[in-house]
């Protein structure tokens, strides 16, 4: 009767959770719609001339290089969404997330036309929430898009930086090694470029200072709490970018600082995480057809069923084996230096011939096979979303394949686990042989 108290009381307070968390998100939503279009005009405008004048959906920070493209067509959406929340039908916009398209997918042209001619919407995003109108459109009423690059790029580095102090106290140096080495070799310095990039770097920094602040302080069921929290924020910031990052990054630091963790503890907090994601991924999907009065599930599901399938070459639809291959290739290809011809993949090797070397040279006898499969288990599921979902992974991998950060954080750890406590007992052997050779 206890246990099933204890259980009823963990459902009812999770359910709360997520109402709470849910409300919030909502109402915040809703305030902003309430802005008056007039008061973003002459931001929006400056942003509508800024990527109207690049007339080009995506933008290459270096030529031909996919790790530097940046989404102008996605930023343009979202401008013309939050262009298109109307203070005088706050419910409706907020729930349709529509714009103004263009039918030849150039959609900087589109938002331009939408803000210089006050053109009525014509196409409904609502399969996602766009809750990052919640940052965007308060920040319209003092800065242009260029601006909210800078100051995102600032906020980011700044989240940044506390994480690292933070881990620094917690003496995590490792930790802070892997942040940072993955952050390189994902080209990091690119995402404040779009806002379509920024948002889940900045849901998992967040999280992970929000983490590393309260570890000492909360319980582990406490904690745990927080993965339902960030898997819904995640949901209502993300369109299907780099999601796993918010989840995973965190994780394996938050394992890293346990040394012991318990997996049922672990597992919990990856399915509440994915509970969190998907619940309120469905939330607004109810909440529209609510609202709306229409049936969105069609429109939803085909979205779905081309994310995972589809074709990517007119009308070409090549064998899934070989989709796949495709899928996996683009991503990886895209890592830091390997993009950079073969003088990238020379460098690439030799990182990866030395830290390989370092694992088999300096291994130690006394680790954790438990932790280290599950860390092997968190770096494979990068590679397992570009599996499933093949065709996103391969149209938009000039984004996803920033989730293979989880993958380079997980390797550092497994050497961590592996290897260092080897090298660091060798580096000290041979710094007091030192001493007494100096001695004699």
């Amino acid at each position: 009767m206890d246990k099933k108290h204890s259980v009823l009381s963990s459902i009812l307070k999770y359910v709360l959770v997520f109402v709470v968390t849910a409300f919030v998100c909502f109402g915040l939503l809703f305030l902003v719609t309430l802005i008056p279009r007039s008061s973003i005009r002459k931001n929006m405008l400056k942003s509508a001339e800024y990527l109207y004048d690049q007339n080009i959906a995506y933008d290459y920070i270096i030529k031909g290089k996919d790790s530097s493209k940046q989404d102008r067509y996605a930023d343009s959406i979202l401008l013309g969404i939050i262009w298109q929340l109307d203070s005088n039908h706050p419910l409706k916009s907020m729930m349709e997330t529509a714009y103004f398209s263009d039918d030849h997918g150039m959609e900087n042209e589109a938002l331009y036309a939408a803000v210089t001619q006050s053109l009525e919407p014509n196409k409904e995003y609502l399969r996602y929430w766009h809750g990052s109108a919640i940052i965007v459109k308060p920040l319209l009423l003092f800065l242009d898009i260029k601006g909210i690059y800078i100051f995102n790029a600032v906020i980011l580095l700044l989240l940044l930086s506390i994480a690292v102090v933070l881990m620094y106290k917690k003496k995590a140096y490792v930790p802070i090694f892997g942040l940072i080495f993955s952050l390189i070799i994902v080209s990091a310095w690119f995402v404040p470029l779009s806002l379509e990039f920024t948002w889940c770097f900045l849901v998992m920094l967040l999280f992970l200072v929000l983490l590393l602040t309260v570890y000492d302080k909360w319980s582990s069921e406490r904690i745990t709490v927080l993965f339902l929290v960030f898997g819904m924020i995640t949901s209502y910031f993300d369109f299907l970018t780099t999601e796993l990052i918010t989840l995973f990054v965190p994780l394996l630091i938050l394992i890293w600082l346990d040394k012991t963790p318990k997996y049922k503890v672990v597992f919990s907090r990856i399915i509440l995480w994915g509970m969190g994601y998907s619940f309120m991924w469905g939330l607004k999907w109810v909440l529209a057809a609510i609202v709306l009065q229409k049936n969105v599930i069609p429109g939803i599901t085909s979205q779905i069923s081309t994310r995972v399938g589809g074709a990517y070459m007119g009308d070409i639809q090549p064998s899934l084996p070989e989709y796949i291959r495709i899928s996996l290739k683009s991503n990886i290809s895209c890592l830091f230096p390997l993009e950079f011809g073969w003088a990238g993949l020379i460098v690439g090797f030799i990182i990866l011939a030395v830290l390989l070397y370092i694992v088999f040279v300096y291994r130690g006898t006394g680790f954790d096979k438990g932790l280290l499969s599950l860390y092997i288990f968190i770096c494979i599921l990068p590679y397992l979303r570009y599996v499933v979902m093949h065709n996103h992974s391969f149209l938009h991998h000039f984004f996803t394949y920033r989730a293979q950060m989880i993958s380079i954080l997980g390797f550092v750890l497994v050497m961590d686990e592996i290897a260092l406590p080897g090298l660091s007992d060798r580096l000290l052997n041979n710094s007091k042989d030192g001493v007494k050779d100096g001695k004699k």
